[in-house]
Parts: structure tokens; sequence; C-alpha cells
């Protein structure tokens, strides 16, 4: 056995695991570009590579609600729940608005979760919070 064979054996190992873990051929193709040789990402290292291969995917943020549309109180029934806390986080005269909106949707002004952190915890689920190193939990 060559010096080079546990390496080689290693190697194909690493690229078994992550087409039979990971399903989707594009999830495999960002994983092997952005962690070859198996390496385990922190959290923000591997947030900050997920949103660019989104990007390049052409997924794009959610459209921001302008407080100063003249239509705001009619666009904000239609609004998702990031927008809306977005809007009332950037305007101090939408709050009023936002909270009629979440009482009608929620009977509460308030949102009971803040759907960035909502996100983010739904991808760690996804990918599994031992992927991730414990040193980087906190964003």
């Amino acid at each position: 056995m060559t010096d080079k064979q546990p390496q080689k054996i290693v190697s194909r190992l690493e690229k078994a695991l992550i087409s039979t873990t990971i399903k989707d051929e594009r999830g495999r193709e960002f994983w092997r570009r952005n962690f070859p040789e198996n390496q385990i990402p922190t959290w923000n290292m591997f947030w900050s590579r997920f949103s660019v291969f989104l990007s390049e995917a052409g997924w794009k943020k959610e459209a921001e609600l302008d407080p100063d549309d003249p239509n705001i109180e009619s666009l904000v029934q239609y609004a998702t729940d990031f927008q809306l806390n977005q809007l009332q986080a950037v305007s101090v005269k939408s709050q009023p608005i936002v909270r009629k909106e979440l009482k009608r949707r929620y009977m509460s002004e308030f949102l009971a979760y803040y759907p960035d952190q909502v996100e983010i915890e739904c991808l760690k689920a996804v990918f599994g919070l031992s992927c991730f190193s414990s040193s980087s939990s906190s964003l």
C-alpha cells in the first residue's frame, strides 16, 4: 500500500457519505464545493456560504414594504410575517398599522416569534445541529 492509498480511501468514503446523506444534487454540489475534505463548518461559516449559494441559485429576499406607500394599509393584508416585522422595525408611523394587521390575523398585536430566528432554527433542524460546532451556536 502506498502512502497515498489511505487518503484515496478516505476521499472515496467522504464522497460516498455526501452522496448517500444528501439526496438533492444541488445540495451535494454545494457541500462538495464549500466543504471539501469533510470539514465541519461553524454555523456562521455555513450560513455565509449557504447565503451565497441561495443568491447564485436565484433565491431572492422578500421585498420590503415601503412605509411611505399611500396604499400601505391595504398592502399589509398580503404581507408575510417577515415583511410585517420588518415594516414595524423601520417605521414608527407604520407600527399601529402592523399591530392592527397582527391583531386581525392572530388576535394579538405582537408576533409570538421572530421570523429570522425561526428560519435559522428551521435550517439548523434540517441540516442537523450535530453538523455544526458548538462554538458557533449564537449568531
